[in-house]
């Protein structure tokens, strides 16, 4: 019996030993169940991350519906077409006055040294020197122009040119005076800096109205429509996009430091045209749209009425040398030996490459702002046509 106790004592402890094995293997699955890759903690915080996620997503939809929501509720949106809509239309047209507001302060100074009105050869130069455009004066009243091909927002432009400060023996002169080289080198600059003081929260972009503006009005817009109406070739020029190449002559620039001669060359991209007038046997184009027509073309006398530059500048060739110009939109204008008594618009020379001659002309500056596309006719509604002041400079 001693010995049959000893044999079961033998036999526990191995059965104890397959026991902890067991336990160990039990212990090895069920850690490999809580926390290996697809154990229990794994997937509980996958859940979270998924129910975040969701929770994320339904906020940004609830935020994007009260965003539309508010569009819709919004008094001062609700129901209102855009400009551009109402142009397309055809509920708002070229011509038409819009309440499209004035800054109420801003001013710029055309410095003498810039506009060339300093040189002793200006027949004015005893009695002008800076020019000032201040906007507190030049509280304008705007018109449709058109749709802006580049960013396609509406086009509005100043009803009047601009005022500015000059006065010439006790005579107020509303126009901006430029003269020679310095005129070309430093005129388009000075001009949209003018324009660009009339930018507010709701316009792209202000400057000065420009030729491309004019012919977008008289449909004066490829080459061809250039040269079936380009003046210049009646007064001996070249035609437009006709090569030119010079030596020994001047640019305004070359002029200005130093008057050194160089080689010129180049195309000839300047031209001008009449509207709505004939003159000899001299083309023109007809601008049938009379609302189009008054807006851009009436009393634009030069040296009495509304005249004014146009912020574009290009060249005109002659046989020996080149016409350095600016753009103008004027009437009763002498051009070498042809005088418009009609309407004209396009390039003014102010300087010739061969000898350095320089010439001076003066104009209103006139406004344009590009309106951004989602503009709104509530916050800019059209009103009521408006009365412009007549210009008779001559008369004051």
């Amino acid at each position: 019996m001693s010995k049959q106790k000893k044999n079961q004592r033998g036999i526990t402890l191995i059965a104890l030993v397959v026991t902890i094995i067991v336990l160990m293997i039990l212990a090895g699955v069920s850690i490999n169940m809580i926390v290996g890759d697809n154990g229990l903690l794994t997937k509980a915080q996958d859940a979270a991350d998924i129910y975040e996620q969701a929770s994320s997503n339904e906020q940004s939809a609830l935020d994007s519906l009260e965003e539309i929501m508010n569009g819709y509720l919004n008094d001062d949106n609700q129901g209102e077409k855009t400009l551009v809509e109402m142009y397309d239309s055809g509920e708002l047209n070229i011509g038409d006055y819009v309440d499209y507001k004035n800054p109420t302060s801003g001013s710029y100074t055309a410095y003498a040294t810039d506009t060339g009105v300093d040189d002793e050869g200006f027949e004015f130069n005893a009695y002008i020197t800076d020019q000032v455009y201040d906007v507190s004066n030049n509280q304008l009243n705007w018109r449709v122009l058109g749709k802006d091909e580049t960013t396609g927002g509406i086009k509005l432009i100043a009803g009047s040119p601009m005022k500015s400060n000059t006065v010439i023996q006790g005579v107020d002169v509303p126009y901006l005076f430029m003269y020679g080289a310095k005129a070309y080198v430093n005129g388009l600059g000075i001009l949209n800096d003018i324009g660009a003081l009339y930018k507010n929260e709701y316009a792209i972009d202000a400057r000065s109205v420009n030729i491309e503006d004019i012919n977008a009005i008289t449909g004066v817009e490829t080459e061809e429509n250039i040269k079936n109406v380009n003046l210049s070739v009646y007064i001996n020029g070249l035609q437009y996009g006709t090569p030119y190449n010079y030596t020994n002559q001047y640019t305004p620039e070359s002029w200005i430091n130093g008057k050194n001669t160089t080689e010129i060359s180049g195309t000839v991209d300047g031209y001008a045209y009449l509207v709505n007038t004939q003159i000899d046997s001299y083309p023109y184009v007809t601008v049938s749209n009379t609302r189009a027509y008054e807006m851009l073309f009436d009393n634009i006398e030069y040296q009495t009425g509304k005249n004014y530059w146009l912020a574009s500048f290009g060249t005109y060739a002659y046989q020996n040398f080149v016409g350095f110009s600016l753009s103008m939109v004027a009437e009763n204008l002498k051009i070498s030996n042809m005088s418009t008594s009609g309407c004209f618009a396009g390039m003014m020379s102010f300087f010739d490459s061969d000898d350095g001659a320089s010439y001076g002309y003066y104009a209103g500056v006139r406004p344009v702002v590009i309106l951004n596309p989602n503009v709104t006719q509530e916050q800019i509604p059209v009103i009521e046509d408006q009365t412009e002041e007549t210009w008779n400079v001559s008369g004051n």
